[in-house]
């Protein structure tokens, strides 16, 4: 079942999602209001990491990023004169001088902006700071706040907001592959090693034991299969049951086969080994993750001579025949790549008893190999001139508008059968620069992908957001979330609504700032 919950990764926690409907934990339906709870109760970066050595960035050409997270320019220097940075990884920001059920958004740990103080103290200790951007902060409760200018300590690279991806990715080639809350030395690796071996025979042995004592009609029916140990729990130990065997403080998690991180730098231990470092300070070795290719297909932004409908190809090796557009000669066949888009001339044409889309400039292609996206009429309860997003399950297509006004069209990947993406009309609940997805009972084995990027929440845990580890948009994949190319989905990121604020991680709709609205079709 699909579940928020805080994930323990190198000590401290991160809001983990899976797209899903019926979210619980422990039987109970997740609300947004105890959403923004596990929001509320962030913690404190951990002490791991301080370590002289130079850290390389991933990401060389970063500036775009550290622009984007920079303090405001004036005149704003002038009535925000303080310098803030944000201390967790989630720092929560709030709408009014108060913390019930108030929260705003929220920072990454590392970010940079202008406050000045409002004089008020009450709940807060350390004061009241009202940001230039927006919102208040509580000094002391995951902000520091000073009269200079000053930079943290070991701060991760800010998200390249620019970009199509905010950070870049890394993935596991094996099971059992250990993070570190500290480089490792050669020691320290082997201790890590001997214990996780020692635990995987446990495990074994336990199931092994556990289906040779199940009784069943048939002489015996297996037990549930014993969840593999992930990561820590929130008092800084793993969950283990009674009697496995311990496993050494130095290890920050275990991630299984296919699991993403996103990833701050390379390093260099003191033996000559590289590692990596994690946006959330873990270390891995650089040899147990390969780096990830994101897909690199967009969609078209409408306008001049690019209307609906647009035919849009979804399949790969895909030949198409070209005709010459004023006399019919065939002209020969062609290679097209998928995701690329043509106007279109006939959608339903017919060359040697065969139906095919016919392009503006004579492409034959076959309707299979090819999505038509179409323009929708907007439904009764979105007014004349608002913003809304049009997802057609059945084209496996999307399309934003302004009104009547079709303004930007692509295709996604909706869920798969069993993990289906509700269809209504909603309204974008919150957006993120990145949310961590994961769920470890996954029926198809467990996953987790950090920081998956331009998450836009439109009904509790469904979402509309980027994804990285996957070409086939136009095709049914995921989880029940509408994913998009990373390009797309921060173009609708930018474009939608709440508007992020610029140092902001995450924002939340409500009166003042409303969603834009999402209409899901069969």
């Amino acid at each position: 079942m699909a579940r928020w919950r805080p994930v323990w990764l190198a000590g401290f926690a991160t809001l983990a999602l899976s797209c899903g409907e019926g979210a619980t934990e422990d039987g109970v339906t997740i609300t947004e209001e105890m959403r923004a709870a596990v929001v509320r109760d962030s913690v404190p970066a951990p002490k791991a990491n301080r370590t002289s050595a130079k850290i390389k960035p991933l990401v060389q050409d970063h500036a775009q990023a550290k622009l984007a997270t920079s303090p405001s320019p004036a005149p704003a220097e002038e009535r925000f004169p303080l310098y803030g940075t944000a201390d967790y990884l989630f720092a929560n920001i709030y709408r009014r001088m108060e913390m019930e059920e108030n929260i705003l958004g929220y920072m990454r740990r590392g970010t940079s902006f202008r406050a000045r103080w409002t004089g008020e103290r009450r709940g807060c200790r350390s004061g009241w700071a009202e940001l230039a951007n927006g919102g208040y902060i509580c000094s002391g409760r995951g902000f520091t706040v000073t009269t200079e200018p000053f930079e943290p300590e070991n701060a991760p690279i800010p998200p390249a907001v620019h970009d199509a991806l905010p950070y870049a990715y890394g993935y596991t080639v094996r099971d059992n592959v250990p993070q570190y809350g500290e480089l490792p030395d050669k020691q320290t690796e082997g201790e890590v090693f001997t214990a996780i071996r020692a635990l995987r025979a446990w495990e074994s042995n336990r199931a092994a034991e556990a289906v040779s004592t199940a009784v069943g009609p048939d002489g015996g029916v297996a037990a549930p299969a014993y969840a593999p140990v992930i990561s820590r729990s929130p008092a800084g130990l793993f969950n283990l049951p009674e009697g496995a065997p311990r496993l050494p403080d130095a290890l920050r998690a275990m991630m299984l086969k296919g699991f993403y991180v996103s990833l701050d730098g390379a390093i260099a231990a003191p033996r000559g080994d590289m590692f990596l470092r994690t946006v959330r300070g873990t270390f891995v070795r650089q040899d147990d993750l390969i780096m990830n290719t994101p897909p690199a297909s967009r969609g078209v932004i409408l306008g001049g001579d690019w209307q609906l409908p647009i035919a849009i190809t979804h399949r790969k090796g895909m030949r198409a025949t070209r005709l010459d557009p004023a006399t019919n000669a065939p002209l020969g066949k062609e290679s097209v790549d998928r995701h690329r888009a043509f106007r279109i001339a006939q959608p339903d044409f017919i060359y040697e008893d065969r139906r095919y889309v016919r392009t503006a400039d004579g492409t034959l292609l076959r309707p299979e190999m090819t999505r038509v996206v179409r323009a929708t009429p907007r439904p009764p309860g979105i007014p004349a001139n608002a913003k809304w997003i049009h997802v057609s399950l059945a084209d496996q297509s999307l399309v934003a508008y302004e009104g009547e006004k079709a303004m930007f069209a692509t295709l996604v990947s909706s869920g798969k059968p069993g993990f289906e993406t509700p269809t209504g009309l909603y309204r974008i609940q919150s957006k993120q620069v990145s949310a961590t997805m994961d769920d470890f009972a996954s029926p198809e084995g467990a996953y987790s992908i950090e920081d998956v990027p331009w998450t836009m929440y439109f009904h509790g845990n469904f979402a509309l957001h980027g994804a990285f580890w996957h070409y086939t948009f136009g095709n049914v994949r995921s989880h029940g979330c509408v994913n998009l190319s990373p390009a797309d989905a921060r173009w609708l990121f930018e474009w939608s609504t709440p508007s992020l604020p610029p140092t902001w991680h995450a924002i939340y709709s409500d009166g003042a700032r409303p969603g834009t609205f999402v209409y899901i079709t069969p």
